[in-house]
């Protein structure tokens, strides 16, 4: 019985790869595939949509893009919003952010790829009950500054409420550059025995919000 249905299933398609010849059969087969691509691509989409903390490498990436266009749009209110409902509840973050927003010194005019990366995970009984993930790139501005930008989000928590945007983080490498060059002759001097107090780190070198907190 099942042989018959096989073969019903065969025989029709064996009649048009001999009709169509081996042309026919490569676009055939080249249909197909499209077809399963789009079908696979609209599956992942609608599963996406559905749970987005099931595909955090996504998720942090799509949220890195989110928050840079909020930042160049200097949208301050929601760039709150974007954040988890405990981080909302727990930090002041409303004055970081305004820094944050005016921190850029131009226009995005270019972006190198966006990466993302697990930044920890804790398994319980077989089952991830929490996991954060980063997603950071370089940015250059329309007044030819470089930037490092990289934000960190949450997809698995005992807490719901702490599943989202957790916090978010520019250096100015120019700027870090520039330090690193300073503290280092400082260093070489200290090192020949000179007493002289070590540079302070530039205010406009780094911005975070909820980052610096989260480290203390």
């Amino acid at each position: 019985m099942h042989l018959r249905k096989l073969l019903k299933l065969i025989c029709p398609i064996l009649a048009l790869l001999l009709l169509t010849g081996c042309s026919g059969i490569k676009d055939l087969a080249s249909n197909v595939i499209e077809r399963f691509k789009e079908a696979a691509s609209e599956t992942a989409s609608a599963n996406y949509e559905a749970n987005p903390y099931k595909y955090p490498h996504e998720y942090a990436v799509n949220t890195f893009n989110e928050v840079l266009e909020l930042v160049e749009a200097k949208d301050s209110r929601a760039i709150f919003d974007k954040f988890s409902e405990y981080d909302k509840a727990k930090f002041d973050m409303m004055p970081d952010i305004e820094i944050l927003v005016n921190f850029l010194d131009g226009k995005v005019v270019e972006m190198r790829h966006v990466g993302a990366s697990g930044d920890y995970s804790s398994v319980r009984d077989g089952i991830t009950v929490s996991a954060g993930y980063s997603a950071n790139t370089y940015v250059t501005t329309d007044k030819g500054t470089l930037y490092w930008f990289k934000v960190g989000v949450v997809t698995a928590a005992d807490d719901e409420s702490k599943l989202g945007l957790d916090w978010i983080y520019i250096l100015s490498c120019d700027v870090q550059t520039e330090y690193s060059t300073e503290w280092g002759n400082w260093n070489e001097r200290r090192i020949n025995g000179a007493k002289e107090p070590e540079p302070e780190r530039p205010e406009d070198m780094e911005v975070g919000v909820h980052y610096f907190k989260s480290q203390k």
